[in-house]
């Protein structure tokens, strides 16, 4: 996640939905916690979180949901913030996040996953109290409580928006990290596509996907 209260903003980072290239954009506009002695302090003993400090010297992990944060932060300072995320088509999502893994040594997962098939890793990781991308950005009762939610698949459109709306400089570079991959729907049979849409049927309904490369719906603004 990023935050910046000079310019007022968040970022929810969704796994594998346009972190790098945020971070590479809005970096430079962002508050950087390490500024801060105690932030240093804390994670020289392993501790990456500091949410009972200053609110302008809190740290928060990078993958924190809205509703994490939310709990964390005055109303006032929360409420004053645009916020926003950028989600994935679900059966996309899980193809990225297989050949991410693989690719990461350092990754606490990556022996178990690289010897997995692609069904093997869908059937665990569609299983995972996390897989849904609606949590990271509604709280406990399903509500959006972000301000907009772009897609991976118009990312430099809605980048633009969040440019705007910022109104501040920032470039925006397609960033990739899980290299060149062909079509995500080689990887799927019939078996594991339907498998992918009943166990991910909120996010699919939630944000208009389908098995194909764009959303059916608009639904970008929150």
């Amino acid at each position: 996640m990023l935050i910046s209260h000079q310019y007022k903003f968040l970022f929810v980072h969704v796994p594998k939905c346009a972190g790098t290239s945020m971070r590479n954009a809005l970096s430079p506009l962002a508050d950087d916690p390490l500024n801060y002695w105690e932030n240093r302090l804390l994670s020289k003993v392993g501790v990456n979180l500091n949410v009972i400090g200053p609110v302008h010297r809190r740290r928060f992990r990078g993958h924190s949901t809205a509703a994490q944060i939310r709990r964390h932060l005055p109303a006032s300072v929360y409420d004053g913030l645009f916020k926003f995320a950028f989600v994935r088509n679900p059966w996309d999502r899980l193809v990225s996040l297989y050949h991410f893994i693989q690719g990461r040594p350092a990754h606490r997962h990556q022996r178990r996953v690289a010897a997995m098939t692609f069904a093997e890793f869908a059937d665990e990781w569609t299983r995972r109290h996390d897989a849904l991308q609606k949590g990271w950005v509604c709280d406990g009762r399903g509500k959006m409580i972000v301000d907009f939610v772009g897609r991976m698949e118009t990312l430099e459109d809605d980048f633009g928006h969040i440019r705007e709306h910022l109104g501040a400089a920032a470039d925006l570079q397609v960033l990739n990290s899980s290299g060149q991959r062909r079509d995500f729907r080689s990887e799927y049979t019939d078996e594991i596509r339907d498998l992918v849409a009943d166990r991910l049927a909120e996010d699919i309904e939630f944000f208009g996907y389908q098995f194909a490369l764009q959303p059916t719906t608009d639904q970008a603004a929150a």
